[in-house]
């Protein structure tokens, strides 16, 4: 029976029993969330309602992305790229790669291309942060 108080007052609910029973029943949720709060204050609940471990109905956290890590990421990806192309370039390096031509002159561009939207990435993730 006080296991099942227990998990009803747990879950939010109120169970109805006797005046005698429920002030028990309190008392003894109380008890408990006090002794967890000692333990480990940081867990339970973050509406105040109780402190108990494993509680559920705590408002869930969710998750943001950090849009300046992706940007980070990506500014390295394409400064590889960008770096990858300015050694095909400066080796004279010309090949074929699924039926396109990599020649110096692609290299080129892909030079400027991918080292422009590395720049660009660099600095959305790495400069100033707007208000």
């Amino acid at each position: 029976m006080h296991q099942i108080e227990v998990q009803a007052l747990h879950a939010g609910h109120t169970p109805q029993l006797a005046p005698k029973q429920a002030i028990f029943s309190r008392a003894v949720h109380l008890r408990d969330a006090k002794l967890q709060s000692e333990i480990s204050p940081r867990i339970g609940c973050y509406d105040g309602k109780c402190a108990l471990l494993g509680c559920n109905h705590s408002k869930e956290k969710t998750m943001r992305t950090n849009w300046r890590e992706v940007a980070k990421f990506f500014s390295g990806f394409e400064t590889f790229h960008a770096l990858f192309h300015a050694g095909l370039l400066v080796s004279g390096t010309a090949f074929t790669l699924f039926g396109i031509a990599v020649t110096p002159n692609l290299s080129t561009i892909g030079v400027v291309l991918h080292g422009a939207l590395a720049v660009i990435l660099g600095v959305y993730a790495w400069g100033p942060k707007r208000p």
